[in-house]
């Protein structure tokens, strides 16, 4: 199984693999392995062991996931599958996203903790492909969304993974510019943790920055979304997911 380092210290960014109290914190993990099965596409009830949901955010309506079986992509990486936009007639903007059905809303932090979400993610292409991993609102609109805490690749405008927070549309302090220019068929760890008044962003286990500001407080779906930019299909591997965040005593 895939495995999360130890947090970089300061900025009150808790470790996730310190001890942690079963009344405090719920701790979820999929690692795409078991429950893939019948139709991956919007239609299957849940995929994977947390049922996660494929939805067609924009486009022909035919975003879908397959199981990824190639040997140099898969190891030291059990349960890889491929998130895709959809093979027929795809135009640009056709958007996929693959979301947890339960959603969370950001603490605390000076009394509940962080929210903590991290994936290992990789690209079979990084042209002309927009893609986001975090926390998204409960319209699951395009991109970024109106209310999220993302990292984010947009092809278009940048070749570096990058963090963003938006509140209704409107960026929470300055969009986070990492150095890490996204390359195909390398595999990345992203990772957030949040509050209501902050958000940190890492790539490959290095923090690029974050952002300071009052948080949305709406519900947030864990997931992740890949769009294309051109009249191709786009896709995103993703070896697994955890979450970790704060519940009541």
């Amino acid at each position: 199984m895939a495995t999360i380092n130890s947090r970089p210290g300061g900025a009150g960014v808790p470790a996730f693999d310190a001890v942690a109290d079963p009344r405090r914190y719920v701790i979820v993990r999929e690692d795409f392995i078991g429950h893939i099965s019948g139709t991956k596409d919007d239609t299957n009830p849940g995929i994977g062991e947390l049922g996660f949901l494929v939805k067609d955010v924009a486009g022909a309506g035919d975003s879908d996931v397959d199981i990824i079986t190639t040997a140099a992509t898969i190891l030291g990486h059990p349960g890889v599958i491929s998130l895709n936009t959809g093979p027929t007639t795809p135009a640009t903007s056709d958007e996929a996203a693959l979301t947890l059905p339960g959603a969370v809303v950001l603490p605390d932090s000076t009394v509940d903790g962080m929210i903590y979400v991290a994936a290992a993610v990789r690209f079979p292409s990084v042209t002309s492909v927009e893609f986001n991993f975090g926390l998204f609102d409960l319209s699951l609109g395009a991109g970024r969304d109106t209310d999220s805490v993302t990292i984010e690749l947009d092809a278009s405008a940048d070749t570096e993974f990058r963090g963003v927070a938006t509140a209704g549309s409107s960026t929470v302090d300055a969009e986070v510019v990492s150095t890490v220019t996204a390359a195909v068929d390398t595999w990345y760890t992203l990772e957030i943790a949040a509050d209501s008044a902050s958000a940190f962003f890492w790539v490959d286990g290095e923090m690029i920055g974050s952002a300071t500001g009052t948080q949305t407080a709406l519900p947030l779906y864990p997931g992740f979304k890949v769009a294309t930019e051109t009249n191709g299909e786009k896709s995103v591997l993703i070896d697994y997911m955890v979450l970790r965040a704060p519940a009541s005593r």
